[in-house]
């Protein structure tokens, strides 16, 4: 009898063991989810309404610009008058058509050539790149500067031109940026972006279109940008982040933001005057009049904003250190008008 009542006790206290097992188990489960979520959220708060042009205002600038006064990296706001040769590789969905509009309307009065290619170059060949190289040097004659815009990743042309060449290029939220982009390839009007998206996509949710890459949604796209045509470049992964932001800090006269458009311009008329002679904040508002051409809006749920948060962790980061760079070379160029 006594032997039972001992067997009893010891399974009774066997399955609150287990049961308190579980609970914790779940408990330890849960908070590591959580963490991880608000991880990813540090930058880009919830929940977020979509899907208009971005537009911080100038007053929200100049608070930004406080903090960076004590930044320790050392850079001078110095002309860089030997670029001889601007590489603009238009980012999707970043302003990209308003910028280019800024360059045609620069180069008969900073007297450079523009050679505007409309189309994208992503993955480009040895031959590809020869390509655009003699087109450059060919333009180049007598010293003329050249500025060349189009839809390509990064490239090294070191072995192809003698000339000096560097980059500029804008950035935008990456994830305001593949939103706007879902929307541009689903609902465009223009008829070469409907050929590039097929039929049975072309009602596809947000949600899947984010969960299976398809156009408009691709991950890391910006990492993309920056990196590269290595195939390392293409999955997002630390090197690819870190190639990235190695060509973004030290290949890059400068980077803007499409959120702070009208600081980016002036930013680049510091820099390189040769290509962005001197204009009013009139004249440069006027020709950035920047917003999105698709105005479909509505409410993206926090799930979606989730997912997009944690397939594009790279462009995340790569994004932050763009926006914090830009920051710190805006402020040493004290002059400009925030």
């Amino acid at each position: 009898m006594w032997l039972r009542k001992i067997t009893k006790s010891r399974a009774r206290k066997t399955i609150v063991v287990l049961i308190l097992t579980c609970f914790l188990f779940w408990l330890f489960t849960t908070l590591n989810a959580e963490s991880a979520v608000k991880t990813t959220s540090l930058s880009h708060s919830l929940p977020r309404l979509v899907i208009g042009a971005s537009s911080a205002p100038a007053d929200s600038v100049s608070k930004s610009l406080k903090g960076s006064h004590n930044s320790k990296e050392q850079w001078e706001c110095t002309p860089h008058d030997n670029v001889q040769i601007l590489f603009y590789n238009r980012i999707a969905k970043c302003a990209s058509t308003s910028f280019v509009n800024l360059l045609q309307r620069l180069a008969s009065r900073a007297q450079f050539q523009l050679i505007f290619n409309h189309k994208g170059a992503y993955d480009w060949s040895i031959q590809d790149i020869v390509g655009v190289a003699i087109k450059i040097k060919a333009s180049a004659h007598e010293g003329k500067r050249v500025a060349y815009a189009q839809h390509f990743y990064y490239t090294d042309y070191t072995p192809h031109l003698t000339l000096n060449y560097s980059y500029v290029t804008l950035v935008r939220d990456p994830i305001d940026r593949l939103i706007s982009s879902y929307y541009y390839y689903h609902y465009s009007t223009k008829k070469y972006i409907q050929k590039m998206l097929p039929s049975e996509r072309r009602n596809e949710t947000l949600l899947d279109c984010i969960r299976y890459s398809h156009e408009g949604c691709t991950h890391n796209l910006l990492t993309k940008y920056f990196c590269g045509h290595s195939e390392l470049c293409s999955n997002g992964s630390s090197q690819a982040l870190e190639t990235a932001k190695y060509n973004l800090k030290h290949k890059f006269v400068a980077v803007g933001l499409v959120e702070n458009l009208t600081q980016s311009v002036q930013l680049f008329q510091k820099l390189l005057p040769a290509f962005f002679p001197p204009m009013s904040l009139d004249d440069i508002n006027k020709i950035l009049p920047y917003t999105n051409q698709y105005k479909r809006t509505g409410e993206v749920s926090n799930l979606v904003i989730k997912i997009i948060q944690m397939r594009n962790q790279a462009d995340i980061e790569l994004y932050q250190f763009a926006k914090k760079l830009f920051l710190d070379k805006i402020t040493k160029c004290n002059k400009l008008v925030l």
